[in-house]
Parts: structure tokens; C-alpha cells; sequence
């Protein structure tokens, strides 16, 4: 019990007053007046305000499915009839709203898909259920102004904005907050000031003002350090930009923003076009780079080139990169996460991505699903990352679905070239807090692309009995066997071989997309007893000796 109450303490402490009152707040607020009553103004039109022609993903659905009631979110499969079934009774709440979301509509001739959008209207009343909680309720107010909407569908887009107005997630400050103000922004744009939608233009582009210079780092990297959710709020703030005239204030500060937001979202993607897995990341949610990069660059952003035999370092956000012709290297050297609102951070001090010659080497597990469970425990862990833990205990006690008690920062992180190599370095005490004996970590990794060669070593101070162990996490495409002195990881055109004593093969779990796992294999190396050092050493291509 008093374990119990520690750690709703150490989670709690962090929070600011807007999301614990704030909370409480809004939900007293959704139970006197659960469904606030809209005039909708006579005559209503609307227009779509975009100056390009804006992205659109949907990337889990088939047209020919949806015409035969198949519907696929995070990697799920339900047969709900055409038009669906929108309750989906039996599903998982973040798979409804993915129903609700509404971004399978892009696949659709436009008389199909305002068919469903009809069928949606006359199905799902006012302010009830799953579809109108605010996050749904802004993706798809965003979908349908993408589209555009007219007759009965601007009537119904006009209620779900004054819904959305009056249910803003403000106690919600990360990433479900700018999809209000974005929602707000273009559908206060799209009815052109008809009724009270000035009012919601003006509050959208408030929160985007007061929210963005925390939200966005001076490095251009978005807080939350998740490469996915770096994408999606990229694509969000191109989105208001599209939707903004060239002279307006919102175009003065979020095209400087969007262009340091490229700069991050190059260095974050690894050479097969997809995100580094760090924290909550997923292969299949956020757009593809090129899309992205594409539609910054028609809206007159300027876009970064793939950077090669170069350093990218991002000392805010605490990510720091390296890119050649054969290697993709991605470091998480800061925080986990923002402290008030770490829901998408892992216990991943140090831990790193790594590609060779264009292929995924060295990974973090992914997320596989956000419901409160095993997975979601396993993938947030220290073990599904490549760092060192102690004990089996991880860097920050990760617990629930999306909360964080303990966590600390590392200390003393530098980033540089020494001659032809590229070094790490830095140092963890969070040990010395949630085991004690005096605990530290320091890593120093090297990636000497000449020598083809990748020298990981941790150094663990402290006093008394306890195991370290530091794990190398191998993409499922490279397959490992034990060899004299470590072992080879092949993929069929790539070799490798990992030298390192004290070390066995140990089965990995990857989590590429949501709904997803595969097996792959990890080399454990550990040893037991303080201080200690752990070392291992990784050659590309044939092996070298020494």
C-alpha cells in the first residue's frame, strides 16, 4: 500500500494544475451539460481554405475491403458491413476511434465516401460515444475539411467544431491539445467566420501561439522526442500553414518552425524511409518522410537534404546523429519524455538505432500497443532497448499504460568526431536513486566508419552484488549464431560479427507496427559484481581481428 501510494506521488508531483484540476474540471463539466446546446447558423457553406493540395494517409485500409465492410486499424481485421457498424461494440477503444478518424475516407470516389459520411451523421447522435470524444472528434473534423463538405455534412461538421469548442483537451498538453487547435483552425477557416467559427479560429490559433514554443524544441525536435509523433504534429502544423494566408500571423511563425521541424525529421528517418522506433514510434501511423518533405516544400518550406558523412546533434531534446553511405546511427542521450506529461516514453537512457548499408542493424522493440498490459510493460522497458540495466531494474519506472514515477536525466553527454571516428558519451546516477550502493553508468560509444567498426563500452561504478547486463538488439532480418569469441549476424547480404566475452544470444521481441510482433535475437552481455565494465565490439563486413 504505501509502495502504491510512493508511486502516485512520484507520478503525480510532475504534473501541472491544468491537468489534474483541469481534468476534474472537465469531466464535471461533460456530466451537467453532456451534450451543449449549437445554433447552427441558416444558409451554411463552407470552402476549402487550403493553398496546396494537403496530404491524406490511410495506411492500414483497401478501398475493395471497405466496399465489403472490412475495416483494419492496428493491424486488426473486423467485418463491420458497409456502411460499418460504428459502434464496433466488441473492439478496443483506440481501434474505435480509428474508426471514427475517418482517414480511410481518402481511399473512396467521392460518392462513396459521402455515403459513409451520411450514414455516420444519421448513426451517431450529438456528443455520444466514442466518436465524439475530442481526439477523434479533431482528426475527423481535419478529415472532412480535407475533403470538403457540404449540405447536411457542413451542418454536421458545424456541430462537431462547436462540440470540439467546448471539450478542448486543455489538460492534455502534448499532442491531443494541437489537434484541437489545429481542428479549430481550419474548420474556423473553412465557414469563414459563418456563426461562432471566428470564435474557434481564433482560440486554434491562441493554443498553437502559447503552446508551440514549448511543444517544438529550438532544434526543431517536438517534446514528446517520439520521430511518429515528431511526423504527425510536422504534418499538423503544415496543415494550419496550408490553411493560413501567405500575409497572416500564423505564417510569421510556424514556417520557421516547420523548417527546423524538417531539419529533425531527416535525421530521425532511417535510410529505408521509416522513423528510428524510439519511444512510442510505429512504421505505418505517420505519413513517409518524402510525403512529408514533398508537402513542405510546395507550401515553400525549405527542406533539408539527406545528410551524409555528417553530424546531427540535437542537444534540446537530447538526440544526436550520424549519417554516410553505409551508416545510419540515431542516439537518445537526454529525458525520456517532458516531465508533466512523459506518456509516450520509454526507460531508454542511451539507447540507440543503428542501420547498415541501407538495413535495419540494431533496434528498439517499438510499441506494440498502448493498452495497459504485458506488452505494453515489455516494450517500455530497459530490456527492450539497447542500453545497460542493473538488476533487471529500468532507468525510470515506466508503469500503467502511459505513466512514468521515478525518472532521471543523464549528465555529462557530448557528441563529437575524434579523427575518423564518431564518439558518445555520457553518464547516468539514476542507479544510485533506484538501487542505491552508490550506482553510475557511463557509456562511451564509437563508430569508426573506416575501420567498420562499432565499440559499445559501459562502465558501471558502485559497491556490492549486483548484475549488469547490456543487450545489442538485432533486427529480425539478421539472423545470429555463435562463433569463436562472439558471434556473426547475417542477413543473407550483409555480415557482421560481434565480438564480446560474458555474452550469450537471448530472444527479442520487435514491435514494428501496432497489432505487430516478431521474434528477434539480442546479444546479453553481463557480468556480476561492482564496479564493472562490459564490452562489446561489432565489425561490418568480413572480420577483422584485434
Amino acid at each position: 500500500m504505501i509502495g502504491k501510494a510512493l508511486r502516485y506521488y512520484r507520478t503525480l508531483k510532475y504534473l501541472k494544475p491544468r491537468q489534474t484540476v483541469g481534468r476534474a474540471f472537465a469531466a464535471a463539466k461533460a456530466r451537467i451539460n453532456p451534450t451543449p446546446r449549437v445554433e447552427v447558423p441558416g444558409g451554411l457553406a463552407g470552402r476549402r481554405p487550403f493553398r496546396v493540395e494537403p496530404i491524406e494517409h490511410a495506411p492500414t485500409n483497401v478501398a475493395e475491403d471497405i466496399r465489403e465492410g472490412i475495416f483494419r486499424f492496428l493491424n486488426r481485421e473486423e467485418r463491420l458491413g458497409f456502411p460499418p457498424d460504428w459502434r464496433a461494440a466488441k473492439t478496443p477503444l483506440l481501434w474505435r476511434f480509428n474508426l471514427h478518424y475517418h482517414h480511410y475516407l481518402a481511399l473512396l470516389p467521392e460518392e462513396e465516401a459521402r455515403a459513409l459520411r451520411a450514414d455516420w451523421i444519421e448513426k451517431n447522435p450529438y456528443g455520444k460515444g466514442a466518436a465524439w470524444h475530442p481526439y477523434p472528434l479533431s482528426l475527423r473534423i481535419t478529415a472532412w475539411i480535407k475533403r470538403g463538405a457540404t449540405g447536411t455534412e457542413a451542418e454536421s461538421l458545424y456541430r462537431q467544431a462547436a462540440f470540439l469548442f467546448r471539450r478542448l483537451e486543455f489538460y492534455h498538453p502534448a499532442n491531443h491539445y494541437l489537434e484541437n487547435a489545429r481542428a479549430l483552425v481550419l474548420a474556423g477557416r473553412f465557414f469563414g467566420g459563418a456563426g461562432e467559427s471566428a470564435r474557434w479560429l481564433a482560440k486554434g490559433n491562441d493554443i498553437l501561439k502559447r503552446e508551440t514554443p514549448e511543444h517544438v524544441f529550438r532544434d526543431g525536435a517536438y517534446f514528446e522526442r517520439s520521430p511518429t509523433y515528431h511526423a504527425l504534429m510536422f504534418e499538423l502544423i503544415l496543415d494550419v500553414l496550408n490553411a493560413s494566408p501567405e500575409d497572416d500571423e500564423n505564417s510569421s511563425f510556424l514556417a520557421p518552425l516547420a523548417e527546423r521541424m524538417a531539419r529533425f525529421l531527416r535525421a530521425a528517418t532511417h535510410p529505408d524511409g521509416g522513423p528510428a522506433l524510439v519511444n512510442d514510434s510505429s512504421l505505418e501511423i505517420a505519413p513517409p518522410i518524402d510525403r512529408l518533405l514533398d508537402y513542405a516544400r510546395r507550401l515553400g518550406v525549405p527542406t533539408p537534404d539527406p545528410f551524409k558523412n555528417g553530424l546531427a546533434t540535437f542537444p534540446d531534446a537530447g538526440f544526436f546523429a550520424y549519417s554516410d553511405e553505409n551508416y545510419y546511427l540515431l542516439i537518445k542521450g537526454g529525458a525520456i519524455g517532458p516531465d508533466h506529461i512523459p506518456a509516450h516514453a520509454h526507460a531508454d537512457v542511451f539507447s540507440f538505432e543503428l542501420s547498415y548499408r541501407g538495413a535495419r542493424f540494431a533496434i528498439d522493440a517499438g510499441v506494440g500497443e498502448y493498452q495497459a498490459g504485458e506488452i505494453r510493460t515489455h516494450a517500455r522497458s530497459s530490456r527492450a532497448h539497447n542500453v545497460c540495466e542493473i538488476d533487471g531494474v529500468d532507468h525510470a519506472e515506466c508503469w500503467g499504460g502511459f505513466r512514468v514515477a521515478r525518472r532521471y536525466a543523464p549528465r555529462e553527454v557530448a557528441f563529437e568526431r575524434s579523427g575518423d571516428a564518431i564518439v558518445f558519451r555520457g553518464m547516468f546516477d539514476g542507479y544510485s536513486k533506484l538501487i542505491g550502493d552508490g550506482i553510475t553508468w557511463r557509456r562511451t560509444l564509437t563508430l569508426d566508419p573506416m575501420a567498420g567498426a562499432l565499440t559499445v563500452r559501459d562502465e558501471i561504478d558502485g559497491r556490492g552484488d549486483h548484475k549488469a547486463t547490456t543487450r545489442l538488439r538485432l533486427h529480425p532480418a539478421f539472423a545470429a549464431s555463435e562463433i569463436e569469441g562472439g558471434f556473426e549476424a547475417t542477413d543473407g547480404e550483409r555480415r557482421t560479427v560481434i565480438l564480446a566475452e560474458d555474452a550469450a544470444l537471448e530472444s527479442a521481441r520487435y514491435f514494428p507496427e501496432f497489432g505487430v510482433e516478431r521474434e528477434a535475437r539480442a546479444v546479453a552481455v553481463s557480468r556480476s559484481g561492482l564496479p564493472t565494465a562490459l564490452t562489446y565490439r561489432v565489425w561490418f563486413g568480413e572480420r577483422i581481428e584485434g
